[in-house]
């Protein structure tokens, strides 16, 4: 004999034993076996009434009326023989409610159902990834080779960067998430990332997943009010823990530095953005100097290495719907932080002067731009912000291995004074 007890884990679910202690469980997708041990959480049943005709149409477009079609995240689109009728899902639910049961209308409201997908987000998105469990909502960056955590706090260490290998790229750190729950390491430890319709079954919800110990994982939230990261196998205990929203990040906050009266950065980015409160410069080799080049409508290219200068240490740029018309220049850059290479120069202040100098195998931080020249025996490059660039030939030579002093001698580190600089007198 065997019996049905109400589940303490799905609502609405319960659980079937025999006198013995064993509790019916899906082994596999085609089997049944038994347990004697676990079996409230692992072999929980929900049982669904068979309706026909009238009462299954109405229950059909109760369903369709519940799901949030359109365009955006967490919404739903119209697919497969249907995908043609994108835009129009309300009138057509509208109609079929209004027409009433009939064997033809109950087909085409099945077919909505079956034909009906959650939109995905596009490679190269911003993102904030919200649990639907416990108070602590939003995934939050962690440092290298930490466990993330989740926060109520909207900030920017709560966006991402879902990228076009699928790597959930940290915008605050430019560190790429490993094993569904951690921070990876710079150059290394990411993981390919999935999202896909919550396992839950529930409307307008996503889960994440990632391949780990040649398995595939799901992120979850777990702890004191879902405040830790972890990671599942799939469970139906978990589900609810499995769910997932996604906010799209259309506005990234960038911090600049200040110096000689200004405000600094450089930033990149994998699409295109419009920049506010600071202006955007392109960069173009001009001997051995970076001359700066305004972009006059602000929005930057994507993939672009730009510098950035303000007149506060606040900045921002949007993901317009709009295409640039700047010219690329000459910087290059990275989403995900890197180590940098002998030929890499960075981005700082040398001698008082602003440029691209060498960095020593240091870090490139993320989302910035950097310079790779073609000659990296050079010292560095300075940046020409507006002066005419035929008096900047001269004032920006900072190649020591072409600076000598009036005795003929090579000079590395040229002070104030007179020097031959590629066979020209220079007063420095």
């Amino acid at each position: 004999m065997w019996y049905p007890k109400t589940s303490t884990h799905i609502s609405n679910g319960f659980y079937i034993f025999n006198e013995e202690g064993h509790a019916l469980n899906r082994r596999n997708e085609s089997s049944l076996d038994y347990w004697t041990t676990g079996y409230d959480a692992g072999s929980t049943f929900v049982a669904t009434e068979v309706l026909e005709g009238a009462a299954l149409y109405d229950a059909l477009i109760a369903q369709l009326e519940a799901i949030p079609f359109g365009t955006g995240l967490n919404q739903y689109r119209l697919t497969g023989s249907l995908a043609g009728f994108a835009g129009n899902e309300a009138a057509l639910i509208a109609q079929l409610k209004s027409e009433g049961y009939s064997a033809e209308n109950l087909a085409g409201a099945q077919d909505m159902l079956e034909n009906s997908a959650l939109n995905i987000p596009q490679a190269n998105t911003f993102l904030r990834i919200r649990s639907i469990n416990g108070e602590k909502a939003y995934l939050k960056a962690a440092a290298a080779g930490t466990r993330e955590t989740f926060t109520t706090t909207k900030d920017e260490q709560t966006i991402f960067l879902w990228d076009a290998d699928g790597k959930l790229i940290s915008y605050h750190t430019g560190l790429a998430n490993n094993n569904v729950r951690e921070a990876g390491t710079i150059g290394g430890g990411a993981s390919q990332y999935s999202i896909l319709p919550a396992v839950s079954g529930n409307i307008g919800q996503y889960s994440l997943t990632a391949e780990y110990n040649n398995g595939v994982n799901y992120l979850y939230s777990t702890g004191v009010n879902g405040s830790n990261a972890d990671r599942n196998t799939l469970a139906p205990q978990f589900y609810q823990n499995n769910s997932f929203t996604l906010e799209e990040v259309t506005t990234l906050p960038i911090a600049l530095n200040a110096f000689g009266g200004s405000y600094y950065s450089t930033f990149y980015s994998p699409v295109n953005v419009e920049v506010s409160e600071a202006t955007a410069y392109t960069l173009t080799l001009k001997s051995n100097y970076l001359s700066a080049t305004e972009i006059s409508d602000g929005v930057i290219p994507a993939n672009t290495g730009v510098v950035l200068v303000g007149t506060s240490a606040a900045a921002s740029v949007a993901v317009p719907d709009a295409t640039p018309s700047a010219d690329s220049g000459v910087l290059t850059g990275t989403v995900a932080a890197a180590t940098s290479s002998e030929s890499d120069y960075i981005f700082t202040v040398v001698d008082n002067e602003i440029g691209f100098y060498k960095n020593g195998y240091g870090t490139v931080k993320g989302f910035k731009a950097f310079y790779r020249p073609s000659d990296s025996s050079v010292r560095g490059f300075a940046i020409n912000f507006g002066l005419n660039d035929a008096i900047t030939d001269i004032l920006h030579q900072v190649s020591p291995k072409n600076v000598y002093d009036l005795q003929g001698r090579r000079v590395n580190e040229p002070a104030k004074g007179l020097y031959i600089i590629n066979g020209k007198k220079v007063i420095k």
